[in-house]
């Protein structure tokens, strides 16, 4: 469940004394209801609304908005998000994290935390979930 990797998430930043964590959160399926048309979705999963305001606040929270969706969409989407008071920290790639020498992410971005429907992140559950955990 996704609070077992959150909670693997704080204690490892804890341990390394890092600044941040790295989530990665899908769009389709995870934050918004998919229209499955030319039109952008605007329907968010109970709680995924507050939850994300939450987070995309958090300065111990780097956020990273991942999708499929063309630039133009993309776009939209960043601003019906910002409408919403909620502004991703990045989109579509994690820019902070570096190659190292024995990690290349280049292809595959760093993430402590991933939010997405295809790996099993159930919205109708999970945001409710994050939103206790937070106390929100």
């Amino acid at each position: 469940m996704v609070i077992d990797a959150v909670k693997t998430a704080f204690q490892r930043a804890e341990e390394q004394q890092w600044d941040c964590t790295y989530w990665v959160i899908d769009l389709h399926g995870t934050i918004l209801v998919p229209t499955r048309t030319a039109e952008i979705s605007t329907q968010f999963y109970m709680h995924a609304k507050e939850v994300l305001f939450h987070l995309t606040h958090r300065t111990d929270i780097n956020t990273i908005l991942w999708t499929c969706s063309n630039e133009n969409k993309v776009a939209k989407y960043v601003d019906y998000f910002a409408e919403c008071g909620i502004v991703f920290d990045q989109i579509g790639h994690n820019h902070e994290v570096s190659n190292t020498e024995y990690g290349n992410y280049e292809n595959k971005m760093y993430a402590n935390v991933l939010l997405e429907d295809k790996a099993g992140f159930d919205p109708a559950v999970e945001w409710g979930m994050l939103r206790k955990y937070f106390g929100i």
